[in-house]
């Protein structure tokens, strides 16, 4: 059966239902997971009086939350905005792009005219930035989700929540009714060990970033310019995953699952939610919201 492909009209308000459309699910899924952070009240779990593996003392984080989001955020928006306009190809302002099979295709916006380069370039960073905002509100729900309902102590859960002794005796082994004493924030911070939110999105955010250099970015004249980015990009992810360890903030599993979780995910948007490596044909005749993924110089 062969593809009747629509007007360019009609596929040009497709495209605004779509967006519009893909907006709305990623916010919701983003509204979700604040929810989930902002309701919901951490498993209380109890404990063993002579459980070593929560008496570490509490230390402040290497690598503070604050620091952690605005790289892992601003990093990717960054070389989004500057490798989609390096890599946006040069014949865009005649309307034509060369297919991955090495076919020129004819674009039309709904008026039958070239789309300008600075409508291509926007819809090229859209095409990246929403998928990946996707991503980081898939991982952060499923984390919140995860974190709340398990109620794991972290490592320096004894220094922060400092339990009234006189309200349970050691002598019964496992301890389920306790007063804790210290700071009620920093002691439900502490109940949510499992898994590391650093390690899953650090390793959620590099990885995404070093699958979309991947694809990006091909020097021929430098070719161990992408292996040292994403060296790079590796290694602060890494970093960021013993930080929580030797800061006594998680255990070691948590750090693990954490950036298993965050793999799986990057995986996930990359090959089955991005447009960054091809998986079918466009029924619509105007292709212009997507360029050649690759530009070798």
């Amino acid at each position: 059966m062969s593809l009747q492909y629509e007007s360019p009209h009609v596929c040009s308000n497709r495209k605004v239902l779509t967006v519009t459309v893909d907006v709305i699910l990623v916010g919701s899924v983003a509204l979700c997971a604040g929810l989930v952070h902002l309701l919901m009240t951490p498993y209380h779990r109890g404990f063993y009086c002579d459980d070593e593996s929560i008496s570490y003392p509490f230390h402040s984080s290497t690598i503070p939350s604050t620091v952690l989001y605005v790289v892992g955020f601003g990093l990717n928006f960054l070389l989004f905005f500057i490798v989609e306009a390096l890599w946006l190809p040069k014949d865009s302002s005649n309307g034509k792009f060369s297919s991955s099979t090495g076919e020129d295709q004819e674009n039309h916006n709904a008026n039958g005219s070239a789309p300008s380069r600075i409508a291509l370039y926007l819809s090229a960073v859209y095409n990246v930035i929403l998928p990946f905002l996707f991503g980081a509100a898939l991982e952060f729900l499923a984390r919140g989700l995860t974190k709340y309902s398990i109620g794991r102590l972290r490592p320096h859960f004894f220094s922060v929540c400092r339990p009234d002794t006189n309200t349970f005796n050691c002598s019964t082994g496992y301890i389920e009714e306790y007063k804790c004493t210290g700071d009620p924030d920093v002691i439900k911070q502490a109940r949510l060990s499992f898994p590391s939110g650093h390690a899953s999105f650090s390793v959620y955010s590099m990885l995404f970033l070093i699958l979309y250099i991947q694809v990006r970015m091909r020097w021929r004249q430098a070719v161990i310019v992408r292996p040292w980015l994403q060296l790079i990009l590796f290694l602060m992810a890494l970093y960021t995953c013993i930080s929580r360890i030797f800061d006594y903030k998680h255990h070691w599993s948590d750090v693990l699952a954490g950036a298993i979780w965050g793999s799986v995910v990057a995986v996930f948007v990359v090959f089955k939610v991005s447009s960054l490596f091809p998986r079918s044909k466009y029924l619509c005749s105007s292709s212009s919201f997507h360029h050649k993924l690759t530009t070798k110089l």
